[in-house]
Formats: structure tokens, sequence, C-alpha cells
């Protein structure tokens, strides 16, 4: 049985096919890829006012790829199962939703457009795992809902709202809401929308892109670390995609069957990587300090003495300090030099990792001027990579270096790879 289509492509219903997948794109990809099983999990964070933020360590036996301390592996995640079925329902087209079928594309031209749907499988998996039904839909996806929506006050709505000229409006329904297609479909009950044409039009279910928090040297697995996102929308907080259903599968791993897999691939490495002997600088706080747990484990097993310094913050000291144990158990073994960390809510006045920078304007200055330090950060892009670079150029300027020298110091370290961001965006 063919599914009614009048774009480029088309599902046709066979309960004789087997599974198969098109060639996909990996955003950044530099491996195949891998299923490994969740060998450990350890809650790094407690109490209230604070994200839930896990270790979970991947079971890599077998994976014979080599990686470095400060890579980053992308995993595929899958959307929750419950939203799928509700779009099915608001469709009703529940009866398809587990039978095998063909995605044909019609047009040759547009191949690379459907690059991450596979040829024969079931819309269940499609929708699973391959498209993004979270993302706040354009106003060209909304022309398209008003041509399958039937009652004509829901359709008027569509309309102005998909208008070019109506920015304000469909800001405050789509954005400010945070409205997503089971949001729209249940709005806008008589749309029935091909499902043909949500295939054309919803993007790729991206993959998410996570530092690795262990050495290679740990044979058999491979860590990384995560916090649980939130989003608002009309009604409701959302748990993010990908977090969200890491933590639903932690939090079933006895029910789930043991041969479950959670999918990943190795990234294209950047220079957000250990190969110096100078003295190194890291700067991370919240998750951010993942891949320099990784750093310090490393220099550990191979038993290499190299000045580190360590800024971390977080909110509270017996809340959010991820990796308290570690990082101190690596002071101890003189791996970890320095440790400076900043809590923001232990005290009346907030203090973060870029206010103990200022606080040590002479030693930051000695380390990366007269010892050649390099610098790395990494976290988010938005306040706290611009509020680090300020508190270095600080350092720099009240150690005697004018502004102009101070900006062009910071732009030599980031050509040579002595200044190193890995930003989360």
């Amino acid at each position: 049985m063919a599914m009614s289509q009048d774009g480029f492509l088309k599902i046709i219903f066979n309960e004789n096919i087997d599974q198969s997948e098109r060639q996909r794109i990996l955003p950044f990809g530099n491996s195949e890829i891998y299923e490994a099983k969740i060998k450990d999990v350890l809650k790094l964070t407690q109490g209230e006012d604070v994200k839930d933020i896990y270790d979970i360590a991947l079971d890599t036996e077998g994976i014979s790829y080599s990686f470095e301390p400060g890579d980053t592996i992308g995993i595929l995640p899958s959307n929750d199962i419950n939203e799928v079925i509700q779009i099915f329902e608001c469709l009703e087209s529940s009866e398809l939703i587990n039978k095998k079928c063909s995605i044909m594309l019609l047009e040759p031209k547009k191949n690379r457009l459907v690059s991450h749907l596979p040829v024969n499988t079931t819309l269940n998996d499609v929708f699973l795992r391959c498209v993004d039904i979270r993302t706040p839909p354009k106003k060209t996806f909304l022309k398209i809902l008003m041509k399958y929506t039937e009652n004509a006050e829901e359709r008027s709505i569509l309309e102005k709202l998909s208008s070019p000229s109506n920015s304000e409006d469909y800001i405050a329904f789509i954005s400010n809401n945070g409205r997503r297609l089971l949001d729209l479909l249940q709005t806008f009950p008589s749309c029935k929308v091909p499902i043909e044409k949500l295939l054309e039009n919803l993007p790729p279910l991206q993959p998410r892109p996570y530092s690795i928090s262990s050495s290679p040297l740990l044979k058999g697995e491979l860590h990384v670390t995560f916090s649980v996102e939130y989003f608002e929308n009309s009604e409701r907080k959302i748990k993010g995609v990908c977090t969200g259903w890491l933590e639903n599968i932690i939090n079933n791993l006895a029910e789930i069957n043991e041969d479950y897999r959670v999918k990943f691939y190795f990234r294209k490495p950047n220079s957000f990587r250990l190969n110096s002997n100078n003295p190194i600088i890291m700067i991370g706080p919240g998750t951010g300090v993942a891949p320099f747990v990784g750093f310090l484990q490393h220099l550990s097993l191979e038993g290499r003495n190299l000045e580190t310094w360590l800024f971390y913050g977080c909110r509270y000291q017996n809340k959010d300090y991820l990796y308290k144990n570690d990082l101190e158990k690596y002071l101890k073994e003189n791996c970890l030099k320095k440790l400076s960390v900043a809590f923001s809510r232990d005290q009346d006045i907030k203090v973060y990792v870029q206010d103990l920078i200022k606080n040590e304007t002479g030693q930051i200055y000695k380390k990366i001027v007269e010892e050649n330090a390099s610098v790395y950060v990494c976290g988010d892009l938005k306040d706290m990579m611009k509020d680090v670079k300020i508190s270095i150029r600080y350092c720099l300027i009240n150690n005697g270096m004018t502004a102009d020298e101070a900006d062009s110091f910071i732009s030599d370290m980031i050509k040579m790879n002595k200044y190193v961001e890995d930003k989360w965006f």
C-alpha cells in the first residue's frame, strides 16, 4: 500500500522488507557509528536548586578507534516515544506506526535532504530516531500545515501566523510559547497533514556533541558528562531531547533489555587537545570541567608531570561540585598542581571563575607570559567565554601591558593554539 503524495517522497508499506539505511551524513564525523551499552552511571549532583548531572560510562570493548583527551563524541538520541505516539494519534494514523515501509525518493537531486531517513524501516523508527519533532516550526512549515487544515478558523489563524509581515504574532505564538509539532497538531485538530509532507519538511534529528571525560588509557570504557536540560512551552517544562532520553535510559536500566545500545560516533578533533609540555591553565565551570577530568586522568595514568591549574565553578560546595573526589585525588597525587574553585551561591556575593582569575593577576601573567602556558576554556559561549577572556585581558593589563598589547597578545595565543576554547551554544 502506498500513501498519497505530491512531493518528492513516497511511502510504500510492505511487510516483506528488511530494514536498511542510507549513507547518513554525520556532522563533523570522523568514524563509523558505534553502538555501546551503558556500563556504569554516577549521579554527580544532589539536592534542590541544581541540575541533575550524570557521568555515564559507555562500554567500548571491541571499539578500536584511537582518541585523545579533549576529543568529543556525537550521541544519536531518540525522541520521546509518548510524543511520537501522540503525533500519530493527532493525524489519525496510529495503525501505520509499526508497519514496515519503504521511503522512496522521487527526485534524485534531493538525495542530500533525506540522507537521515532509512530506506526500509517503520514510521515509528523514523519519528523516534531520524527527524526533529521539537524544533520551532518556521513560517513555511505553517503554510504547509494550512493546506491540510479543514477548519476555516484554524486555517485563518495559520495563514495569519505564516504571513511574511506578521513576525510579532509568530514570535509570540511559536517562539515565546515553545510550541513544537505536537502542540500545533493539538492546537489545530482539523490539520491532517500527510506523513510524507512531515518527512519532507522536518529537519534531521541531529547528534548531540559531548566532551569525553576520561582517558583513552582507561581500557574498555569511555565517559561523558551531561546535565538534564529543560525548556518551557506554553503548558509545561519539557526535558531536552538527548538529555531527557539518556536520563530515561538510566532510570530504567533494570527494565531495559541488556542488549540496548547507545549509538555514537567520534567527531573530528580540533586543537582542544592535551598536547603541550608547557604549563596549562584549565577553565571550566559546571559540566565544562568534563574534558579536564579526562586531561587529569590521562596525566595520572601516564605518570606524566605537568604544571596544571584548574579553575572550576559551581553553585554549591555540597550539591553540584562535580568530580570533587577525583579532583582532590589528583591534587594529592600532584597531578593537579593548583585548584581554584568558585561557589556562586554559598555566600551573599556571587563568585564566578572569572572573579577567581582576576584575584590571581600576578600568577596568571607569570604563567602565560613568562612560562608560556596554554589556556583551555570549556563552557557556554553566551557569557562565560567572553567573561573569562575579559579577565585574562585584565590580568595582562594589570601587570603592565597596554589594552592594545593585551588584545594583540591574546590574539597571538589564539592563532598559535595557546588559547583554546571548547564552546557550547
